[in-house]
């Protein structure tokens, strides 16, 4: 089994349908990683969400309320019944290396609490908390989760270190201040912290300060490039940074901050960080990824995944920088 076909990935949706069809634990057996990504609204708006329903606008709005309708009509005990089989199988398979909580935003979930009542009796597999939750800000709920007794990892996003810019990114007011709160309290805990920064064009601007900051604190950044998903109408082309710029705040930035980059073609990284480059798996619900024309000429080509076709309508040619032999 390759490393993608290890990995289960199951929307809230696809949980119930499994779990009534008694399908579950084959879909368990033999994984590396599970992960459940929970479909209740979020509080954010960022723009490079790859979840429609999230983004402002008619559609947003309207997918949105359609699948708190759906979330309605299922039965609150039905839901808690197939969740809990799902921590059964995974805790059972000596396989799974890795149970991930996540979604638009777990610490808004209606039935937390309920989850959080069984995930408090797993004893094997190692969960994290994946999500942009501002919620970790708040003690009492940090604290709960911390006493989860396999918890080994919470993956937060912070997108700016300045907290306004964070929520101009994030269309939320406060929520730059509730995610420093958090990182803040968590890097003091014997658990792993990651942070994740989405490299939008505002982000990648503010990306020194960003790293400064989580490198003065002991933390490191895994960078994500946006890849949009196959939106009708496009993606905004103000939302993509140009290669260039991505190089040249990594080559500003210290190099130590940073983890690992996901998605973003060789041309956007300084020569150092290129070794923590790593190619995202391709997706039918995904933009596809393109090349300029200069690409061909770059020595880089045959490992590089290319851009989104919106960054390339966005910055032409300009989207890319090819590395000359």
């Amino acid at each position: 089994m390759d490393a993608h076909a290890s990995h289960l990935h199951l929307r809230e949706r696809d949980l119930m349908a499994r779990w009534a069809g008694g399908r579950l634990a084959d879909d368990v057996a033999g994984r590396a990683r599970v992960e459940l990504y929970l479909e209740n609204a979020c509080a954010q708006s960022c723009g490079f969400c790859d979840q429609p329903r999230q983004r402002d606008g008619l559609e947003g709005r309207v997918r949105q309320r359609l699948r708190g309708l759906v979330a309605w009509t299922t039965p609150d005990r039905a839901r808690l019944d197939a969740f809990d089989a799902l921590c059964a199988h995974v805790d059972a398979e000596a396989s799974v290396g890795e149970f991930v909580l996540s979604g638009n935003d777990w610490a808004l979930h209606p039935l937390r609490d309920g989850f959080f009542a069984r995930l408090a009796t797993l004893r094997r597999a190692p969960l994290t908390l994946y999500g942009p939750s501002t919620g970790l800000a708040d003690p009492a709920l940090r604290a709960r989760a911390l006493a989860l007794p396999t918890l080994r990892r919470v993956q937060l996003s912070l997108h700016a270190s300045d907290p306004a810019a964070h929520d101009a990114i994030v269309g939320a007011p406060g929520a730059g201040r509730a995610v420093l709160t958090a990182l803040e309290a968590l890097r003091t805990i014997p658990i792993e912290v990651v942070v994740n920064v989405a490299l939008s064009a505002r982000a990648v601007a503010a990306l020194p300060a960003t790293l400064a900051w989580l490198r003065a604190r002991g933390l490191t950044a895994t960078l994500l490039a946006v890849l949009p998903d196959r939106r009708r109408a496009g993606w905004s082309g103000a939302l993509f940074p140009r290669a260039r710029d991505v190089c040249a705040a990594l080559a500003e930035s210290d190099g130590e901050a940073v983890n690992a980059i996901h998605g973003a073609p060789p041309c956007a990284v300084p020569p150092g960080l290129r070794g923590r480059l790593s190619h995202v798996w391709e997706s039918p619900h995904r933009e596809p990824l393109a090349y300029a024309a200069g690409c061909a000429r770059c020595v880089a080509r045959p490992r590089c995944p290319g851009v989104p076709a919106s960054q390339l309508r966005a910055h032409g040619e300009a989207a890319v920088t090819p590395i000359d032999g």
